[in-house]
């Protein structure tokens, strides 16, 4: 067999001392790298050789922060910036763009361009307990780079604002499915949402500054009856791939150019898959509830290797 070359991920752990653990991936299982210490990190992305993290409440309030290291070349996290707040409670995305950060706060339902500048939504929809106000949960930007996307799920709508968070439009999806995540079709036009409330995932088409909803179907199988709610989306070519937190698994959707369709689900050997990267043919699913992350292949639906970490939030790759 030939040895591939490793390469890095990084996993979240939202412990109180749970921090960044880097892990090199060298023929199939996790090898630990560097551990940067830090409090509850609830997201973080790679941009321009630098991780940005967000915290959850590094301020001894309620208030979440962002932080930002360089990535050296060993793959540990240096020169840490000072953190700031994000104007809200429980930060959960963010993006960046030549030198600005957004991010969102779910608790406050607001979206911010760090430092000062955010917006509060507001309304409600059907759920009597997770819909009673608003709950930001995403923030990026569209295919062409134009305008930022951001979901509600409090309020089952996506909004869609220029750079300087004036709004332009916004679109909803089906009452009460709660729209979480989003991801993006190569061809610039077509939008995914996975919906974590209805355990659903809806195709959007974009055209400058607007979506228009054409589809909504289930990531789960038919006769599946217990509780699950959907977490995060990836596309890679014309195959669509959701997490199901209950169910735990991977659902499968193909996508026609027109619709969706549930292909099948893979198991994620573990409780809660909260996020997930898909590389080659493997899939690393980050199990909240059973403290794993799990090496699954893509075509065999088989587990090859599992690495235990507390509370696993978030997972990416450095390639």
């Amino acid at each position: 067999m030939t040895h591939k070359p490793p390469y890095s991920l990084y996993v979240a752990s939202c412990a109180p001392d749970g921090g960044i653990r880097q892990y090199w991936m060298d023929n199939d299982r996790l090898e630990p790298g560097a551990f940067t210490p830090m409090d509850r990190p609830m997201y973080m992305i790679i941009s321009e050789r630098r991780m940005y993290v967000l915290l959850r409440s590094p301020f001894g309030t309620q208030e979440s922060g962002l932080i930002s290291y360089d990535i050296v070349p060993d793959g540990s996290l240096r020169n840490p910036s000072r953190i700031q707040s994000t104007q809200g409670e429980v930060a959960c995305h963010l993006c960046t763009d030549e030198n600005c950060v957004y991010a969102v706060n779910y608790l406050s339902g607001s979206v911010i361009r760090m430092p000062d500048r955010w917006v509060v939504h507001t309304g409600n929809s059907i759920h009597p307990t997770r819909q009673s106000g608003p709950h930001t949960h995403y923030v990026n930007f569209t295919p062409d780079q134009k305008y930022l996307l951001v979901t509600d799920l409090g309020t089952d709508q996506i909004y869609l604002y220029d750079k300087e968070l004036s709004l332009c439009s916004r679109t909803a999806v089906p009452a009460g499915h709660g729209p979480r995540h989003l991801a993006f079709h190569e061809d610039g036009c077509h939008v995914f949402c996975v919906n974590e409330l209805k355990s659903t995932a809806s195709l959007l088409k974009y055209t400058d500054g607007r979506l228009l909803l054409t589809d909504t179907v289930s990531t789960l199988p038919d006769g599946y009856t217990g509780d699950s709610t959907s977490a995060a989306i990836r596309c890679v070519g014309n195959t669509v791939y959701t997490s199901n937190r209950g169910h735990d698994s991977i659902s499968v959707l193909d996508f026609s150019g027109e619709h969706l369709r549930l292909r099948t689900t893979i198991p994620t050997f573990g409780k809660g898959p909260r996020d997930f990267v898909i590389v080659g043919d493997r899939i690393l699913a980050a199990n909240e509830r059973e403290h794993t992350v799990s090496v699954i292949s893509l075509s065999e639906h088989r587990l090859i290797s599992q690495t235990q970490i507390q509370f696993p939030v978030c997972i990416v790759s450095d390639i």
